[in-house]
């Protein structure tokens, strides 16, 4: 039976599943900089802590122009828009989108609420869910009261042509775990990780060239109070990590990579260990979405 997919009530945390959006003639970035600051293709498709408020992941990116160094994103803040998105703190029921929710259905094989793929420009977006109670018993549907743990998967692949002429592939995937929703909890247990990969061919001023972008997290152990307002972690961290190859031919590669350590220690400031490049500083912002402070 298919069946509207209602995705999950975090009471603090929503993990909303943007649809990857096709809204026409996307915008277009050339620097190394933007490299680090925009989403790769599709991206938007699979849940993650990446992604600014306004970033759904359509704008193409090239490395047209890149002979200097870049600055790997916002110098003040966290790469690919921070983290002020996925600490999107609300406490209503969200659906799939759409196009999708319609078209999901309980699959007693694998014990989980399977959704068709939805093309999406081009791209293949597929997902799937898995809601279990405090026993670890399977359900067919999220049920407010006595679902605890909620299992969201989703993936994202397909070859996008470009409105720039060049090409882009990509590969995406996430699996995301939340515990604790069951009605009476006091917290919940958030554990995850995402990781994508857009290789981009093309021909720009420079020459041929091969841009692949790498981006992908690790949510570990993140405990967040259930309650009203805006909670901040009380303990967990978030691995980040994000690397850029551009190679031109008859040029030698040139990479660029950035990792980001997030660790919530019980209070409303994160330390943050920031490696560029091999160079690493310690740092910390305010949650949700204060600026890094760097000594």
């Amino acid at each position: 039976m298919k069946r509207p997919l209602i995705f999950m009530m975090t009471g603090a945390l929503v993990f909303a599943v943007p649809a990857c959006q096709d809204s026409g003639a996307p915008g277009s970035t050339t620097t190394e900089s933007d490299a680090f600051s925009t989403l790769p293709l599709g991206f938007a498709g699979v849940q993650s802590t990446f992604g600014g408020e306004n970033d759904d992941g359509t704008t193409e990116w090239s490395p047209r122009g890149h002979g200097g160094t870049g600055s790997q994103g916002d110098p003040k803040g966290l790469m690919f828009g921070g983290l002020a998105k996925f600490f999107n703190f609300n406490s209503v029921l969200r659906p799939f989108p759409n196009e999708a929710s319609d078209h999901c259905a309980f699959d007693g094989s694998s014990g989980r609420v399977e959704c068709e793929p939805v093309d999406r420009g081009g791209l293949t977006v597929t997902r799937s869910a898995a809601f279990t109670d405090a026993h670890g018993d399977a359900q067919q549907a999220f049920d407010r009261s006595t679902t605890n743990t909620v299992n969201v998967q989703a993936d994202v692949s397909g070859t996008k042509e470009r409105h720039d002429g060049n090409s882009s592939t990509i590969h995406h995937h996430s699996d995301h775990t939340v515990t604790g929703l069951a009605e009476g909890s006091t917290e919940l247990t958030v554990n995850g990780e995402s990781a994508g990969v857009e290789t981009t061919t093309g021909t720009d001023d420079v020459g041929d060239f091969t841009a692949e972008r790498r981006i992908g997290d690790t949510i570990e152990d993140l405990v967040l109070p259930v309650g009203h307002g805006r909670p901040f972690p009380t303990s967990g961290r978030i691995v980040r990590s994000a690397e850029v190859t551009i190679t031109y031919a008859g040029q030698a590669p040139k990479t660029l990579s950035r990792r980001e350590v997030v660790t919530f220690t019980g209070s409303n400031t994160a330390t943050v260990e920031i490696t560029r490049d091999g160079v690493t500083r310690t740092c910390t912002f305010t949650v949700p979405g204060g600026a890094l402070d760097c000594p």
